[in-house]
């Protein structure tokens, strides 16, 4: 930051990069106005969205491929070739359908944030001992417990490092979708000021997503051991 300012002042680098002395007045008076925060929660309600719609269905995909050799065998083809694909392809077709809405923003999120997830999940089943799953059916285990009571916190921790990885990618395709389809939220206010010369703006605006991403990660670092703290690697050294 003080690099940054200095070059700015000697004027070493371009204009457009606005200095930090100019970055942070331009975010402490935007935080005092209704349309930041508008922005804000218009951002953050997508992103939550589409995680939350990535989460759910990475998660029953890679259960029902993981469990089901037949079902893994044809889905294999289908799955390479839809992967590789950026969810920001499908745009035009979703805009055509919903228009420059909210919905875009967080069904895009949700195609390219389920991927973690889905191969995650299918991951923690494939490392999973198969022996426990045939003690529980030895002990007489339904197979509601023995999904909820055995597999489910078996594969678990690579469940939550599948969110974690999609968190930031379903935030980074909603701020893409709101820059280029002009849907309401922070990327389309950092696209406007970008066309109108307004660079503290955009700088602050990066900040900003770039500070939600931060503290997204290291709140579910955090949330992790505790809520997985029955498991080998989170239980604390005795």
């Amino acid at each position: 930051m003080l690099a940054w300012e200095v070059l700015a002042r000697a004027e070493l680098i371009p204009s457009q990069l606005s200095s930090p002395s100019a970055v942070v007045p331009w975010l402490w008076t935007a935080a005092g106005t209704a349309a930041f925060w508008d922005d804000l929660a218009a951002t953050m309600f997508q992103w939550l969205i589409g995680l939350l719609i990535a989460t759910v269905a990475g998660i029953g995909g890679g259960l029902l491929v993981g469990t089901n050799r037949v079902l893994s065998a044809l889905l294999q083809a289908p799955i390479e070739f839809l992967r590789p694909i950026p969810a920001i392809i499908y745009l035009p077709l979703l805009l055509l359908l919903f228009g420059a809405t909210p919905e875009v923003a967080y069904w895009l999120a949700a195609v390219g944030a389920v991927w973690p997830v889905f191969f995650q999940t299918v991951y923690g089943l494939q490392s999973l001992d198969p022996l426990a799953m045939e003690t529980a059916r030895m002990f007489g285990f339904s197979r509601r417990q023995r999904i909820f009571d055995v597999l489910l916190p078996g594969v678990a921790p690579s469940i939550a490092t599948g969110v974690r990885i999609a968190a930031s990618i379903a935030l980074v395709v909603v701020v893409t979708v709101q820059i280029v389809g002009s849907i309401p939220g922070i990327g389309a206010t950092l696209r406007n000021s970008q066309i109108n010369g307004i660079y503290p703006a955009v700088y602050g605006l990066t900040l900003v997503i770039g500070g939600i991403g931060l503290m997204a990660n290291l709140g579910m670092e955090r949330l992790e051991p505790k809520l997985l703290k029955w498991h080998q690697p989170y239980r604390p050294a005795t």
